[in-house]
């Protein structure tokens, strides 16, 4: 040790003997003293990364149409609760204006009601991780029911006691979802549908859960349920919906359809289903007489499914019944839109352009009146032409052509089957009855 110092002595002074001359002075560093007056364990510069962020600027904008709008109808059946641009709203189900209850940078989604209406669990990451939340019905006193920064949640629900909120949960990096089950005032939770064999960074070959929704029997859950996670040149099907016995902790599918079919909604009185499925290159959704087993279009096309993503907000926007089961409450097309049982049409459009403070919730997309007689007109559909009945519609799409009766005050009805052909449609004749729809003679 003592050669080491030496020799590095003597490297350091040997340029200045060999170098005559003037030599440059030492500096020696000034002393300061010690600041005794601050605690140096303590820190008294506030910091800038702390949550939540604070908002600099306020942006002011007007919106006549939505994107992907998750909703919830109070039980009461007089309040509809939706997101818009993370943002939680309440808008009174007859329409009027829009009342915000959450703000700020932090993303808020998926919010639904508790049985009781007094209550919202949404999904948030306003504490930097997204996680599940709880509060009011005006959105005063927000808490936590999950905590953690890494795992993602997708479309929470309440069991129908109220008492627990049931969530599908995935890793930051995965897309597996679990089903898992929260007590309302927090704590670990439990797992009650896990994912199974599972591999490589996106989940291999577990079960992925999604959607879970409660009828009228508390015993069973609705899910949608599809083997493997994210990926790329899926092929169909992929999901199917499933239900989950409480009691004996079996799943049992109910659907096969090549479309898939996702987010279940069932009704509050057990009678329909309504679900999701990808028909052509359209999603729509199918309602389901579950005492017969019957089904037929609701609506169609709506909001296009996320199958082929990652499905980080649910394969679908959420919806929701009426009390009474007469009607259901969802969006598409930009809207809220409300869609009686019994003629499955929404009803007359009533279109304004407003603020984010007022909204219009029964706006149909692209809509026009003629003789009382509705006509929906999408960017989907080319060479749409009246005939000579205001009650009937030719359209023509890349994949089929038809005529449709609109029922007095309805919209036409969607093909089950038809050829595919392309063109402009020429009216030559046409049959069609109100059970199914009639197929042009082109």
């Amino acid at each position: 040790m003592r050669s080491v110092v030496t020799a590095t002595v003597l490297v350091a002074v040997l340029p200045l003997l060999l170098h005559p001359g003037p030599r440059p002075a030492l500096r020696v560093a000034p002393t300061w003293p010690a600041d005794t007056s601050r605690d140096s364990t303590k820190d008294t510069v506030p910091k800038s990364d702390s949550l939540p962020l604070a908002t600099t600027r306020t942006v002011s904008f007007d919106v006549s149409e939505g994107t992907w709008m998750s909703l919830d109808l109070s039980p009461d059946g007089q309040t509809i609760v939706f997101e818009l641009l993370g943002d939680l709203y309440t808008l009174p189900v007859a329409g009027g204006t829009a009342t915000r209850l959450t703000s700020g940078p932090a993303f808020d989604s998926q919010p639904r009601y508790s049985p009781d209406g007094k209550h919202i669990v949404f999904l948030s990451d306003r504490n930097g991780a997204e996680n599940v939340w709880i509060c009011d019905a005006d959105g005063r006193n927000a808490k936590p029911v999950t905590k953690g920064a890494t795992n993602l949640y997708a479309s929470p629900e309440w069991t129908p006691d109220g008492n627990y909120v049931v969530a599908s949960r995935t890793s930051v990096l995965g897309s597996i979802y679990e089903l898992w089950l929260y007590h309302k005032d927090g704590g670990s939770g439990t797992a009650m549908i896990k994912s199974g064999v599972r591999g490589g960074l996106f989940g291999g070959q577990g079960w992925n859960t999604l959607g879970a929704a409660f009828g009228a029997d508390p015993r069973y859950v609705w899910v949608a349920r599809h083997r493997n996670g994210f990926g790329y040149d899926l092929k169909f099907p992929l999901w199917q919906v499933a239900i989950y016995d409480r009691q004996t902790g079996k799943t049992f599918v109910q659907t096969d359809l090549y479309g898939s079919a996702m987010r279940p909604i069932p009704s509050p009185d057990g009678k329909w289903l309504v679900y999701a499925t990808r028909y052509d290159t359209e999603t729509g959704l199918r309602l389901r007489n579950l005492a017969t087993g019957d089904e037929k279009w609701l609506a169609y096309p709506v909001t296009r499914d996320d199958q082929e993503s990652r499905f980080t907000r649910d394969l679908e926007p959420g919806s929701s019944w009426t009390p009474d089961s007469r009607a259901l409450i969802t969006s598409y097309g930009g809207k809220l839109m409300r869609i009686e049982i019994a003629s499955g049409r929404p009803p007359r459009s009533r279109s304004r352009r407003t603020s984010c403070s007022g909204w219009d919730p029964w706006c149909a997309s692209r809509t026009t009146w003629t003789r009382d007689r509705y006509r929906s007109v999408r960017s989907a559909t080319r060479g749409c032409r009246p005939t000579g009945s205001a009650s009937c519609l030719a359209r023509s799409t890349s994949c089929m052509s038809w005529i449709s009766v609109a029922p007095r005050g309805g919209s036409p009805m969607i093909p089950s089957t038809s050829r595919p052909r392309r063109g402009r449609p020429t009216v030559s004749g046409w049959r069609t009855s109100l059970g199914s729809p009639g197929k042009a003679a082109l």
